[in-house]
């Protein structure tokens, strides 16, 4: 598996492999790698010996093709039989579970009530104060525990990566494993685009943060993914600054956080996103 794992977070996983739950909850912070871990536990507990597709499908609720239907499809799929050797012989992974609206929560939640025989359901979130009380109470639960810098380095190093290299990679990343290997990979990550833009938030001048709103507020997991990582920017800012800057980067963390809490109470993207361009 091509991503750090914290050893507590690696038992978690091989007890999920050993016992092969109907549903897990996998969760941790953006960017830690959950849904790599998710396709890892599917993946593991077909040896990748068969057709993985006919066993295993990924969604992504991001996705703008996600809709009622595609729960359908999923239903559909997890009562398909499939002749396999394991008591589990079909997986379905669906990462951003909070992005879908209660309603839609409440198919996925008729699953979990009466799984499929040989099925296993895997949802992944960064939040599951997002996801309703009912689904994660029945699943399994798997957090994700970041691995320490020393943890990290170490990983990598194994992969035959340059020590300065890394350093930049988890500078850029914030620590976070699934993005850091993104980046030292080359890989596409919703993360990087929106480190990039926090970056360029930090640096632009009051008339240009205003000249943004438009574009960033028109995407509202952009605008999601930017606040995350002004929040994780700033936290580790605070940690190296002194006095009189940690009071600008706890200035910049509660902007973040307010826009944060005002994106998940469904407050109209341009009224936060103004609000927060005001405060950076």
């Amino acid at each position: 598996m091509t991503l750090a794992i914290h050893p507590t977070t690696q038992a978690q996983i091989n007890l999920i492999i050993e016992n092969s739950p109907h549903s897990v909850l996998v969760t941790g912070s953006k960017g830690i790698g959950k849904l790599s871990i998710a396709n890892f536990i599917a993946s593991t507990i077909f040896n990748k010996t068969s057709d993985f597709t006919q066993h295993v499908r990924s969604f992504s609720v991001k996705d703008k093709n996600f809709g009622i239907e595609t729960i359908e499809e999923i239903q559909k799929f997890l009562k398909t039989t499939h002749k396999y050797s394991n008591a589990i012989n079909k997986i379905v992974v669906i990462d951003d579970l909070q992005e879908l609206s209660f309603p839609a929560q409440n198919m996925i939640l008729k699953t979990l009530e009466e799984p499929p025989a040989g099925s296993m359901l895997i949802l992944c979130t960064p939040n599951k104060n997002m996801v309703l009380q009912t689904i994660v109470s029945r699943c399994q639960s798997l957090n994700i525990i970041t691995p320490s810098k020393t943890e990290l380095k170490t990983f990598f190093m194994n992969q035959s990566f340059q020590d300065n290299t890394i350093e930049d990679a988890y500078k850029l990343s914030n620590g976070l494993p699934g993005l850091m290997s993104a980046i030292l990979n080359q890989q596409d990550h919703p993360l990087k685009t929106a480190t990039e833009f926090a970056k360029d938030l930090l640096t632009s001048s009051h008339f240009n943060k205003l000249c943004l709103i438009d574009a960033l507020s028109s995407d509202k997991s952009l605008l999601s993914d930017v606040t995350y990582m002004l929040q994780q920017i700033s936290q580790n800012a605070i940690q190296k600054s002194s006095d009189i800057q940690s009071i600008k980067w706890s200035k910049v963390l509660e902007a973040a956080y307010q826009a944060d809490v005002m994106l998940s109470k469904n407050v109209n993207s341009k009224l936060v996103c103004n609000k927060l361009m005001l405060s950076l």
